[in-house]
């Protein structure tokens, strides 16, 4: 991945597109995106940080800046256009039989087909959405717009003894409309 971004740096400087891009990299946002996603698109299943670290030094306010900075990190503060979205599970630890609040910060407005879900911890992601043979199942799932978690929150109902994840879905994130782990959070019942 870092041969790709360093050939892609040489073919900018090389057309003398870098010098532009430092001056003004707000310039760079102002044509038609296809830059910028492809970009993401080169960069988007990347397990190294400085892969986002590199996309927002570009696009600061990109399309995708909120996906980059939580997989750059997620170092940025949890406002305005540095909003990071995170998953709060309280409490942390629980008994069997009593439910866990779920409170999502930073969320603007839930997409039509944005998930909430709950799994047993190191279950693969998965498209909630989809009926795919094989697929995990969760164990709690609903649409977010049909839920209040950033406001009042959403209490998940009470699992047995087990580490799980409730995890906050959505294909707002990236062009081709895949669903993604946009957040998440672990908690445990003793």
């Amino acid at each position: 991945m870092r041969q790709h971004l360093a050939l892609a740096a040489l073919a900018l400087a090389a057309l003398g597109l870098l010098t532009l891009l430092n001056a003004a990299p707000a310039r760079a946002q102002a044509d038609d995106g296809s830059a910028e996603i492809s970009l993401w698109k080169a960069i988007q299943n990347s397990k190294n940080p400085s892969d986002y670290r590199g996309y927002l030094l570009l696009f600061p306010n990109g399309r995708f800046a909120p996906l980059a900075r939580l997989r750059a990190g997620g170092t940025l503060q949890n406002t305005g256009p540095d909003a990071i979205y995170r998953l709060e599970a309280t409490p942390g630890t629980t008994l069997p039989g009593y439910p866990v609040q779920l409170k999502c910060i930073g969320f603007l407005a839930p997409a039509l087909f944005d998930w909430i879900v709950v799994v047993q911890a190191g279950t693969p992601d998965f498209d909630p959405g989809s009926r795919a043979p094989g697929q995990p199942q969760a164990l709690f799932a609903r649409l977010a717009p049909t839920v209040d978690c950033a406001g009042a929150g959403l209490s998940l109902p009470p699992q047995g003894s087990g580490a799980y994840e409730a995890r906050y879905v959505s294909r707002a994130y990236n062009p081709e409309g895949r669903s993604e782990v946009v957040a998440r959070v672990s908690y445990f019942v003793r």
